[in-house]
């Protein structure tokens, strides 16, 4: 007997320093953090903060414990990210309790198109 089967969910992880750009009393920096959900294309968790770390472990908790309305829920079967972030982003899932594949992002080709560096893909409903 085959229980029902649930889509897996997936999650693009993107950072951006926003210095410069936005101006906070005070403070030298400014980091955004923004989690992606695959396949429902929404915004599972994002934060900002003074520091790289600080603003990528709150958006990933924020990702975890209370999705934004409309993502779903749950730890995620496979992340991408840019290379630069792989390392935090798999330091900061292992300390979350969440087994999941990271793996790079790169551009290829075009200004939008992202792929995977590797030949992991994400879970089949979010392609």
């Amino acid at each position: 007997m085959i229980d029902n089967v649930t889509p897996s969910t997936g999650w693009l992880i993107v950072q951006r320093e926003l210095t410069g750009s936005v101006r906070i009393a005070d403070a030298s920096d400014i980091w955004i953090t923004v989690v992606f959900s695959t396949p429902s294309r929404t915004i599972a968790g994002a934060n900002a903060a003074l520091a790289a770390n600080a603003s990528l472990v709150e958006a990933v908790r924020q990702a975890i414990r209370t999705p934004a309305p409309g993502a779903p829920p749950g730890p995620p079967a496979a992340v991408i990210t840019a290379p630069a972030l792989v390392e935090s982003v798999r330091k900061v899932l292992q300390a979350e309790g969440i087994r999941a594949s990271v793996d790079e992002v790169v551009r290829r080709t075009g200004p939008r198109m992202c792929l995977p560096t590797s030949r992991a893909t994400l879970p089949a409903a979010s392609r």
